[in-house]
């Protein structure tokens, strides 16, 4: 310890350093042994004959300037294996040990904003999602892709939705756990995108649009909409919707048909129009009360939510979890399946999705599914959603 100590005072110690390093408008005194024992660029440029580096007494970093401020924190994480990360550093700190290849620092980085990334704001998620990607860190853009899909109600209506670049929209097109008020307004986000853009994207990204799941007077707008004044656009479109007409038109005859509706196109997403959550279910759900609720009964969009269901929480014995039960007795819908969500919310953004299993129902079955639920979070912010999903 006393060792240990000792190197950490000499960080920036003019008189006894052997190299200074120039970044921006500051000067670190430093020892090119401990530069080159944390880090194997600063080992190369010290020690290579190759480098010129290695002769000079000063040497001269070129930084990004937001990186510059930074720089006395990481360089002393070399003397005192130790560093407290935030969110204002964490991006710069990520930044210089990926540059410098500072395995540890990187991975403190990294699981602090795994960490973080769920109560970050939308704005400092998008950035820590182009990081994640730039610096090809798979699990952690993976994280920021999911807390940005689970959170799309507000991206689509944020400033920064018209900057996204073309892959971070495609990803989230093709997500199926976007939570969004409804396949329609994800389509007027695409079109103000694309407005702001270039339609040039238009035939890529359309088709992943599930127009399936829009109401009839959706799909008349969607095709009285401007993208429909380009011949081409308007041909695409014409298709896509007669897909989704086809749903309609054959859902409840699909099995005689030997029809198949298992694509990604007819399947919903979170819709948060499909919620069935007020405080009063809330209170009564804590208090093991069964409540009567209004939701969806089939797989084909509607404007009215006619079935009745029951929930009731039910606590295991000797444990801080119990399961969230919903009944439905009356459902409409023909084959396929259903499925019961749950978003956990912080103040108003979603942290944690809770799905139950995927339920086969028949027509006119009795239609049971249950959600293991932590007893904890009946006291959070909580949206209900009943998804019914065709095969």
């Amino acid at each position: 310890m006393v060792v240990f100590s000792h190197i950490s005072s000499s960080f920036n110690q003019p008189d006894t350093s052997d190299v200074a390093l120039r970044v921006g408008t500051q000067v670190f005194y430093c020892h090119k042994f401990i530069l080159a024992n944390s880090s194997e660029v600063f080992k190369v440029m010290m020690y290579s004959s190759c480098w010129p580096e290695s002769k000079m007494s000063e040497i001269i970093l070129r930084e990004h300037e937001r990186h510059c401020k930074q720089f006395e924190k990481f360089l002393a994480y070399f003397y005192k294996s130790e560093v407290t990360v935030c969110q204002k550093c964490v991006d710069s700190l990520i930044f210089l040990a990926d540059k410098y290849l500072v395995g540890n620092l990187k991975n403190l980085c990294v699981t602090y904003m795994a960490e973080q990334v769920r109560h970050m704001s939308i704005q400092r998620t998008l950035e820590w999602f182009k990081t994640a990607r730039f610096l090809c860190l798979e699990d952690l853009s993976q994280k920021c892709l999911e807390i940005i899909c689970w959170n799309s109600y507000e991206v689509v209506e944020s400033p920064d939705w018209k900057n996204l670049d073309k892959e971070l929209v495609l990803s989230m097109l093709k997500n199926s756990d976007l939570v969004i008020q409804g396949e329609y307004t994800l389509f007027l986000a695409l079109l103000n995108w694309l407005t702001e853009r270039t339609l040039a994207h238009a035939s890529e990204l359309l088709p992943f649009i599930r127009f399936s799941q829009m109401k009839v007077y959706e799909l008349q707008a969607v095709k009285n909409s401007i993208l429909c004044q380009d011949k081409e656009l308007k041909s695409l479109i014409k298709k896509l919707v007669s897909k989704a007409y086809k749903l309609r038109a054959l859902l409840s005859h699909q099995s005689e048909l030997n029809l198949s509706f298992g694509k990604d196109y007819y399947k919903p997403r979170n819709y948060l129009d499909f919620s069935v959550d007020d405080f009063k279910l809330r209170e009564n759900i804590r208090c093991g009360i069964t409540s009567t609720v209004q939701a969806i009964s089939s797989a084909i969009p509607s404007e009215t939510c006619n079935a009745e269901w029951q929930l009731t929480y039910r606590k295991f014995n000797n444990a801080n979890t119990g399961s969230l039960r919903f009944v439905c007795q009356n459902s409409e819908a023909g084959e396929g399946f259903a499925q019961a969500v749950i978003l956990i919310k912080e103040s108003l953004r979603v942290i944690n999705v809770i799905k139950s299993d995927v339920t086969t129902y028949a027509p006119q079955a009795h239609l049971a599914l249950d959600v293991s639920l932590p007893e904890g979070n009946l006291r959070e912010n909580l949206t209900i959603l009943i998804k019914f999903i065709p095969k």
